[in-house]
């Protein structure tokens, strides 16, 4: 069995207004990269620039909600 990796940002908020969606995307990405790799964690909470919860990631079993 295999479980699947899920990510979800959304991009509602002031950060991502006027023409920073893009990068501010790629800083969160690169923010769950660092709290994968350096951090070791399997699961987190995603942050925009400005502080606000705009996401989250980890594992889900496999048969879950999105199988």
């Amino acid at each position: 069995m295999a479980d699947t990796f899920i990510l979800t940002i959304n991009t509602g908020s002031d950060a991502f207004q006027d023409g920073a969606r893009l990068q501010e995307v790629s800083r969160i990405l690169a923010q769950a990269a660092s709290q994968l790799a350096d951090d070791d964690r399997e699961e987190g909470t995603l942050r925009d620039v400005n502080g606000n919860t705009v996401g989250l990631f980890g594992f889900e079993p496999e048969g879950g909600p999105t199988s």
